[in-house]
């Protein structure tokens, strides 16, 4: 039976070649929200499974400061710490929820991991508060690298 095949615990299998991707371009930290005409967004489906970004919504989380009513929500979540080495393996990092102009209205820990081929893939627990949505960005050094060649 085909089924048999792919029934592995979700323990063994590495999160590096077993998450879902994030690329909704509104996860951008670049992306503002219009208070006036556009609904904030939730990540309220998420619970506890590994995600990447890539695409529109970016490669990583940003690791500064994103000020609300930007990515897509009232209070954007990001990364709160530097990402994790290669060897590092699966890091437990704060992030923060920025609202009200304060950067870390609301905070949690996610699990991060470094993977081979330059991208981080990230555990993110559901929010314990709707309009928080997990950011993305590209990384700086790959804006630089396109810019440059």
């Amino acid at each position: 039976m085909i089924l048999s095949v792919y029934c592995v615990s979700a323990g063994t299998l590495d999160p590096c070649s077993a998450y879902i991707s994030l690329n909704e371009p509104w996860r951008n930290s670049d992306f503002h929200v219009n208070q006036s005409s556009s609904l904030p967004l939730c990540d309220s489906h998420m619970s506890g499974e590994w995600y990447r970004f890539t695409g529109m919504a970016g490669d990583a989380m940003p690791t500064f400061c994103i000020p609300g009513n930007h990515c897509g929500t009232h209070a954007p979540i990001w990364l709160n710490g530097s990402h994790p080495q290669l060897h590092e393996g699966i890091v437990t990092l704060p992030v923060c929820a920025s609202f009200n102009n304060n950067c870390c209205q609301w905070n949690a820990s996610i699990d991060v991991k470094a993977c081979p081929g330059g991208y981080f893939v990230y555990r993110l627990p559901r929010p314990s508060v709707c309009f928080h949505v997990y950011c993305g960005r590209k990384r700086a050094c790959q804006m630089l690298s396109r810019i440059l060649h």
